[in-house]
C-alpha cells in the first residue's frame, strides 16, 4: 500500500513536472515571440528614422522667393491690364472717329461729285450754244471759232439775267472781233444769226437822272467791251415789274424803254413781251451758276482733301492704337503665363512642404506608437522572464521531487520485492516442510 501510494505520488510529481515544463516552453515561446516583435519594432523604428533623415526639409526660402516673384508679377499684370484697358477704351473711340471721318469724307466726296457733275453739265450746255453745224463750219472757215463771246466778259446782277438776254438777244453771244472792218474780208455772210462787235467809241447814253439803267446792273470785266454794251443798252431802264413799267412809260426819254426782270420791253407806245430763246435762254444764269459752282468745287476740293486727311489720320490713329495694344497684349499674356508657372511652382513647393511635414508628423506619431508598443512589449517580456524563471524553478523543484519520489518508490518497490521474495521463500520452505513432513 505504501509503495502504491509512492507510485501515485511519483506519477503526480511527473505530471506537475510536465506541466511546469510545458509552462516553461510556453513562456520561452512567448519570450521568443516578444523578441521577434521587439526586433520588428526596432527595425521599423530604424527605417522610420532613416526615412525621416532622408525627408527633404521644407524649402521655405524657395517658397518665399516664389511668392515674392508672384507678388511682383501680379503688380506688373495689374499695371499691364490697366494699360491695356486704357488703350482698349481708346480703341472704340478711335474706331468711331475713323468711321465718322470716313463717312464725312465720303459725304464730301459725294457732294463734290454732285457739284462737279452739275458744273460739267452746265459747262456742256454753255459749250453747246453754237449748235448750227453750218455756222460752225463758216466760223472755222473764217477763223472766228476761237474768238471770245460777249457773255464771257460780263456779269449781271442776280435777277436781271432774263432782262439782259431780252435786250441783247443774239448779241449776247456776239463775237468780239478786233475791228468791224474784218467783215469786208468775208467772202460770204453767216448762214445763221450772228452778231459781232468790236471796241467802239465811248458814247454814254442820255438817261433821266431818276431812272436806273440796265447798264448799271452789268459788271463788264473787259474794258474794251464796255462801250459796246453802253451803246446796246442805251435808253434801257429797269422796272421791277410790268405794272410799274406801264404806269411810268410816260416818264421815259424819247426812244427809251423799260425792261422788267421777265424780259418784257415797254416803250411809251408799245409792249414787247419776251419769249425765251431756246439756245441763249439762261446763259447768263448758267454762267453765274458755273462760276459759283467752280468756287464751290474749289472749296469742296479743299474740304474733301481735308476730310480725307482727317479720315487718314483717324485710320492711322486707330491702327496705331491697335499696334500699340499688340505688344501690350503679348506682354500681358507672357506675364500671365509666368504667373501661372509661378503659381504652379508655389503649389508644388507648398504641397511638397505639406507632404514632408505631414510625413514627418506621421513618422513622429508612428515612432511614438512604436515606442509605446516597445515599452509594452518590454514590460511583457519582463513578465515572461519572471514566469520563465518561476517555471524553471518549479520544474527544477519538481525534478527533484520526482527524483525523490522515484527513489522512495523504488525503495518501497524493492522492499516489496524483497518481502515477496522472502514470503515466497517462506512459502516454499513451508511447502517443502509440509512435503517432507508427509513423507
Amino acid at each position: 500500500l505504501e509503495a502504491k501510494l509512492a507510485r501515485e505520488q511519483h506519477t503526480a510529481a511527473q505530471r506537475e513536472q510536465l506541466l511546469a515544463q510545458q509552462q516553461l516552453q510556453l513562456a520561452d515561446s512567448q519570450h521568443q515571440h516578444l523578441n521577434n516583435a521587439l526586433q520588428q519594432l526596432e527595425n521599423r523604428q530604424s527605417r522610420l528614422l532613416a526615412e525621416k533623415a532622408q525627408l527633404a526639409p521644407p524649402d521655405e526660402r524657395a517658397l518665399a522667393v516664389a511668392q515674392q516673384s508672384l507678388t511682383q508679377l501680379q503688380v506688373e499684370i495689374k499695371a499691364r491690364q490697366q494699360e491695356v484697358e486704357a488703350w482698349q477704351e481708346k480703341l472704340p473711340l478711335a474706331d468711331a472717329e475713323r468711321r465718322q471721318q470716313r463717312a464725312g469724307a465720303q459725304t464730301l466726296e459725294r457732294q463734290l461729285a454732285q457739284i462737279e457733275a452739275r458744273l460739267h453739265a452746265l459747262q456742256q450746255l454753255q459749250a453747246q450754244l453754237d449748235t448750227d453745224k453750218n455756222l460752225q463750219a463758216w466760223l472755222a472757215q473764217t477763223r472766228l471759232e476761237k474768238l471770245p463771246r460777249l457773255w464771257q466778259s460780263m456779269r449781271i446782277q442776280a435777277g436781271w439775267e432774263t432782262a439782259l438776254e431780252a435786250v441783247l438777244r443774239e448779241r449776247l453771244n456776239a463775237l468780239a472781233v478786233p475791228d468791224l472792218a474784218v467783215i469786208e474780208a468775208w467772202q460770204t455772210t453767216p448762214p445763221a444769226k450772228l452778231a459781232v462787235f468790236s471796241p467802239a467809241i465811248n458814247c454814254p447814253p442820255v438817261a433821266a437822272a431818276e431812272l436806273t439803267s440796265l447798264l448799271s446792273f452789268v459788271d463788264c470785266q473787259d474794258a474794251a467791251v464796255t462801250p459796246v454794251l453802253a451803246a446796246w443798252l442805251a435808253n434801257i431802264f429797269v422796272a421791277n415789274d410790268l405794272k410799274t413799267a406801264l404806269a411810268h412809260r410816260q416818264n421815259l426819254p424819247d426812244g427809251a424803254s423799260w425792261v422788267t426782270p421777265q424780259g418784257d420791253l415797254v416803250s411809251a407806245n408799245s409792249v414787247l413781251f419776251h419769249a425765251p430763246d431756246n439756245q441763249l435762254h439762261g446763259l447768263l444764269a448758267r454762267q453765274r451758276e458755273i462760276e459759283a459752282l467752280q468756287s464751290e468745287v474749289a472749296q469742296h476740293q479743299q474740304m474733301t482733301a481735308h476730310g480725307n486727311l482727317l479720315a487718314q489720320q483717324a485710320e492711322q490713329n486707330y491702327h496705331a492704337i491697335e499696334q500699340q495694344m499688340a505688344p501690350l497684349r503679348l506682354a500681358l499674356h507672357e506675364l500671365q503665363q509666368s504667373q501661372h508657372s509661378s503659381q504652379l511652382q508655389i503649389l508644388k513647393l507648398t504641397q511638397a512642404n505639406e507632404r514632408s511635414a505631414e510625413r514627418a508628423s506621421k513618422i513622429e506619431q508612428e515612432q511614438q506608437e512604436i515606442s509605446a508598443r516597445m515599452q509594452e512589449e518590454t514590460e511583457k517580456q519582463q513578465e515572461i522572464l519572471v514566469r520563465i524563471e518561476m517555471a524553471r524553478t518549479a520544474m527544477t523543484n519538481w525534478l527533484t521531487e520526482v527524483e525523490q519520489k522515484l527513489q522512495r518508490m523504488n525503495q518501497l518497490e524493492t522492499n516489496v520485492r524483497e518481502q515477496r521474495e522472502r514470503a515466497q521463500k517462506l512459502q516454499q520452505a513451508l511447502q517443502e516442510a509440509r512435503f517432507f513432513a508427509k513423507t
